[in-house]
């Protein structure tokens, strides 16, 4: 099944055999399941625990970046979870605060992590696209936050049949990953998993 995805026209035949193995690497990785992202730095809670420890913190939290990360990352937990309404709630406080420009696309990444949930794909792309822009001019084109917004991107468009362009970024997101410092294993796991997953999609249909 690997070796099929890489028979697709995206796919460079020279580099077939090395992308077939990191493709099956890590489809085979990504079936361990992983939390939702929280502010905890080793990132390793389970949604439940993480909406207590966030609703703990945002008790003592007051400035304002600090407050909408934590939102941020309560709304995708949430999400998670399904409980949408207190997702959206959440969501409203965040949006009213003023933040850095580092942390704008926090809250836009958060709230397309809503929509797509609620099949509002389009925002959701529009939202997506809004945040990688932005982290790719704060961070730089190949930075692992980067990376993390073109994954996501890559999977929405997916969503929207948008094959090409979302082949592009999570191809250019699964190689990049691999040499962009910290927490580089589970950010490819997830770019390879999109990478492997829209290649499938193409060979589906051509």
């Amino acid at each position: 099944l690997f070796a099929r995805f890489t028979r697709s026209r995206y796919v460079p035949s020279v580099r077939r055999s090395a992308t077939s193995a990191a493709l099956a690497w890590a489809l085979m990785a990504s079936a361990y399941p992983s939390s939702a992202k929280t502010y905890e730095p080793d990132n390793e809670l389970a949604p439940k625990e993480a909406v207590k420890a966030i609703s703990a913190r945002l008790a003592d939290i007051t400035t304002p970046d600090e407050r909408a990360l934590l939102l941020a990352d309560h709304i995708i937990t949430l999400t998670t979870l399904s409980r949408y309404d207190e997702a959206e709630a959440s969501l409203v406080e965040a949006r009213a605060l003023k933040v850095s420009i580092k942390v704008a696309p926090e809250i836009d990444l958060a709230e397309a992590t809503l929509r797509e949930k609620l099949q509002r794909t389009i925002t959701a792309s529009e939202l997506a696209r809004k945040a990688m822009d932005a982290r790719r001019r704060i961070y730089g084109h190949d930075s692992p936050e980067a990376v993390e917004s073109e994954t996501f991107l890559a999977q929405i468009l997916a969503s929207l049949s948008k094959l090409d362009e979302a082949t592009a970024l999570a191809r250019h997101a699964w190689e990049t990953s691999g040499t962009s410092g910290a927490g580089v294993d589970r950010r490819r796991i997830k770019a390879g998993f999109q990478y492997a997953r829209i290649l499938n999609i193409v060979r589906r249909i051509d």
